[in-house]
């Protein structure tokens, strides 16, 4: 074969081989464009899904930044969308709320939660605080971390649903912000971005086939359809509605897809009863979408729905509620109403009010102001301004009403705001009662037997009287509190000397006013006579009310009055006096109240005292006793005492409680009851805290070297008020540590509850660096203060000690028992020990063993022990027999 036949031959081949190859890539490149397609396609839907949702989705990068945010997004946070690439989620400017109307603290972020746990975020409600329209969208939060391989977060996205309105009815759906480099290598993370979204939505999207050839089959089923449903993706997906309901339920579901694709428009179905296989029946709010292409030919049906059993449900036990209100409303004697916050609309009034009133109903539906014209002109005024000046507190008051043939009728009213989860007032009801009868009869008896003829005021026998009344009443209702105030003008008579009786007259009428002014519509102010006057607070919450009240004329008196040209600047000295059981008349609550009124004078005027009975002794007593114990520091005159705290689990000693206890050369032992009091007013209590800290750390280090094996023994020291004040504290504490060398788990500190409700902010900062420092903190006293389950949340106490008020009555069926064992299960839920107080009784052992209580003291084991006795005992623990 010649040199060119073998050329050619090759040629040949080659063009073969070359034929072949070009095949193989087509077909490679086909394979290539069909899969690009499709994944296009996926994409293409799902980001018209974030584009046409109403649920708000952002993505934040790992520095809590935001990087993606749809339109649903913008429009609940009162956005531009534009505007939010980059924001920061730590923005001063915005501002969250839990559930329950508390400001959401930084750290409680959705971002920064996850940032700090990397759990998933389920369920999470927040309040959304917008600046544009200045008020506040309510959100159901589901956010997830996304993760690199090296398991740290580089994505954190965040999905929400406004729960504000329940009848949205559009979903809109957020074009994807981010463009890939690279649209076919990166296609596939989008998908799989978007689809985790999808699947992490709070509402049920699936995606229907628009096709006439494959009309209804299922192209997409997120996780919560399948909750929804009952159905899985496997089951679901290419199946239609045939093939998992009945086919009348199906024929339903089926025509409401044709009906939207005929219209061309979404298809909003409020109510939609289905049979679910997980749930039963359940009512859904369903909007399908129908979706074309370019052609204008059906493509895909893109459908959402929304569970609204609950709801529904709600609102028939609403109506049905609202039904009984009604009833009631109309058939009692009573007028009752109901009022906007700004009484600028009335939204309900019943037909009591056309009886007494004599005016029709709707006058006042038309135009709230129409209620006015019924009041008599004298008291228009009267009863505008206490409408405005206690709008938050709500009122009482007595007015009359003229009807339309001029008879007048007495009406007493009281009234009361509602207010919603915020604080803010929603509305204001009301009840008026037709008390004409009454007041006729009152005006009867002589107006001057009762009040005094200067300042118009209630006299000594008025005040007296109603003062009987009141304490009568609290004799009869054991909560009722009440309180009296005893006035005494100072420098009153160098007044009346020296500008005369007439101008002291006219000073005496202007107090009454202030005084007047300083109350509540319903409390008496009275003048016994001179410059003597008295005010009876009637049904009080607490004796800070009528310290409040004392305060508020203090602060009104710093001003001066003017009477005919003469700048008077006066003061008054204040007795105030609580009502209880223990009076009998209204002369010796008097009596005490004007007791406790010249102990304010003696303390330099212009204040105010509380009686206590043993006043004038107690002052005497504790001057002496304050003078004692200042040199008593100085002498050392004190010892630390320590009482057992036992394990209940295996009844061994585990530590002491050191008590302060005074050796008075003179009265000998001293309890702290008596004079720790008079040490925290005089502030002498930092130093003898100091000592005593330092006396029992020195005390329990040389037990630890005596006792090796009692290497967990601990010892709890009070820390007082006065010290958690004090800015040295922390260093003291660690002075004391350092010097004496014992582990720092072995110091408990004990507070009480009173002294966090009093120094709340100063007792968080503190409590931070004790725990920082590994020294335990236990709540003394629970359950006798004001906010003990708050508290508990609030401060990293590692133990609550059970006052011995609970414990005392435990074994003999108390209804203390259940009170211990529901504190005794919350500190466990909340992982924190339980010492029970004042355990005399083996009796109270088994009952605290049975509900699992921690530890006890208390005289059963032990009184309060010297530092030898103590150590005695210490010996029978090391060999495990001082409290079987």
């Amino acid at each position: 074969m010649s040199e060119v036949d073998i050329l050619q031959l090759k040629i040949t081949e080659l063009e073969a081989k070359n034929l072949s190859l070009r095949e193989q890539l087509a077909q490679i490149s086909a394979e290539r464009l069909r899969k690009y397609k499709a994944e296009f396609l996926i994409a293409n839907l799902a980001q018209k899904l974030v584009e046409n949702i109403q649920t708000g989705i952002i993505v934040h990068d790992a520095d809590t930044k935001i990087i993606f945010a749809n339109p649903a997004a913008a429009d609940i946070l009162g956005l531009i969308q534009s505007e939010m690439s980059g924001k920061d989620v730590n923005d001063p400017n915005w501002r969250f709320y839990h559930g329950d109307g508390r400001i959401m603290r930084l750290e409680d972020f959705p971002v920064n939660k996850i940032l700090r746990e990397k759990q998933i975020l389920k369920n999470y409600e927040m309040g959304l605080y917008r600046s544009a329209t200045n008020d506040i969208v309510w959100a159901l939060i589901n956010a997830y971390p996304e993760f690199d391989q090296e398991g740290e977060i580089t994505r954190i996205v965040i999905t929400f649903v406004e729960v504000t309105d329940f009848k949205r009815t559009s979903l809109a759906l957020q074009e994807s912000e981010q463009r890939y480099a690279s649209l076919a290598s990166e296609l596939e993370a989008t998908r799989n971005f978007l689809q985790n979204i999808i699947d992490h939505l709070p509402v049920a999207v699936f995606v229907k086939d628009g096709r006439p050839k494959n009309f209804g089959k299922m192209l997409l089923w997120n996780r919560t359809s399948e909750n929804m449903f009952g159905v899985t993706v496997q089951d679901a997906i290419g199946k239609t509605v045939y093939d998992h309901f009945p086919k009348e339920q199906a024929d339903f579901f089926s025509q409401k897809d044709i009906e939207a694709f005929a219209s061309g428009a979404p298809e909003d179905i409020p109510e939609e009863p289905i049979d679910s296989y997980s749930l039963g029946r359940r009512i859904l709010h369903t909007v399908k979408i129908p979706l074309y292409d370019r052609n204008l030919y059906p493509q895909y049906l893109l459908c959402f729905a929304e569970d609204i059993t609950e709801r529904k449900q709600a609102e028939t036990a609403l109506r049905e509620s609202e039904e009984r209100f009604r009833q009631m409303a109309e058939n009692i004697h009573e007028i009752f109403w109901m009022v906007n916050a700004n009484f600028t609309q009335f939204i309900y009034i019943n037909p009591a009010y056309e009886k007494i009133s004599g005016f029709p109903c709707e006058e006042i539906y038309e135009n709230s102001q129409a209620f006015i014209k019924v009041i008599h002109e004298e008291d228009r005024a009267k009863v505008l301004a206490t409408h405005q000046q206690h709008l938050n507190t709500g009122w009482s008051l007595e007015y009359r009403m003229v009807q339309p043939s001029g008879e007048i009728r007495w009406l007493f009213e009281r009234a009361v705001p509602v207010r919603n989860e915020l604080g803010a007032i929603q509305s204001i009801v009301g009840i008026g009662q037709d008390i004409t009868d009454r007041k006729y009869s009152e005006d009867k008896l002589v107006y001057q037997a009762f009040h005094d003829n200067l300042t118009g005021l209630p006299n000594r026998t008025l005040f007296t009287d109603r003062l009987e009344m009141v304490l009568k009443k609290s004799k009869r209702m054991v909560e009722h509190r009440f309180a009296i105030l005893f006035i005494d003008l100072d420098r009153f008579k160098v007044i009346n000397d020296s500008l005369g009786h007439l101008v002291g007259d006219r000073l005496l009428i202007k107090i009454a006013e202030i005084l007047e002014r300083s109350v509540r519509s319903f409390d008496t102010v009275a003048r016994l006579g001179g410059d003597e006057f008295t005010i009876l607070l009637d049904d009080i919450d607490s004796s800070q009310d009528a310290i409040e009240v004392a305060e508020r004329i203090h602060a009104r008196l710093l001003n001066e009055i003017e009477i005919d040209s003469n700048q008077i600047l006066t003061s008054a000295s204040i007795g105030i006096v609580f009502g209880s059981h223990d009076y009998d008349n209204a002369s010796d609550l008097l009596r005490d109240a004007d007791i406790a009124m010249y102990r304010a004078k003696d303390q330099g005027r212009a204040c105010y005292e509380i009686f206590d009975q043993a006043m004038y002794d107690l002052v005497l007593s504790r001057l002496q006793l304050e003078n004692e114990l200042r040199q008593a520091i100085a002498r050392e005159e004190f010892l630390v005492y320590y009482e057992p705290i036992v394990c209940l689990k295996t009844m061994h000693l585990c530590g002491f409680e050191a008590l302060v206890r005074w050796q008075h050369p003179t009265r000998g032992f001293i309890t702290a009851g008596e004079f720790i009091p008079i040490a925290e007013e005089t502030g002498l209590v930092v130093s003898l805290g100091k000592w005593v800290l330092q006396t029992a750390c020195r005390q329990i280090k040389l037990w630890l070297e005596q006792y090796p094996s009692l290497k967990s023994l601990t010892i709890n020291v009070n820390l007082s008020g006065k010290q958690l004040k004090d800015p040295q504290i922390i260093n003291t504490i660690d002075d004391i540590l350092h010097e004496t060398g014992i582990p720092q788990s072995c110091l408990n500190l004990e507070i009480t509850e009173t002294i966090l409700i009093e120094n709340t902010e100063i007792a968080v900062r503190v409590f931070q660096q004790l725990r920082a420092r590994n020294i335990h903190l236990s709540l003394d006293d629970f359950g006798t203060g004001f906010s003990s389950l708050s508290y508990l949340q609030r401060f990293p106490v590692n133990i609550i000690k059970i006052d011995r008020s609970f414990i005392s009555q435990i074994h003999s069926g108390d209804r203390n028992v259940e009170i211990v064992k529901a504190i005794i299960a919350l500190a466990h839920a909340m992982n924190i020990k339980v010492i029970a107080e004042g355990i005399e009784l083996r009796e109270q052992i088994s009952q605290l063993q049975a509900w699992d209580c921690d530890f006890a003291q208390g005289y059963y084991f032990a009184r309060s022990l010297s530092a030898e006795a103590a150590s005695a005992l210490l010996e029978k623990a090391v060999l495990r027999t001082a409290f079987f």
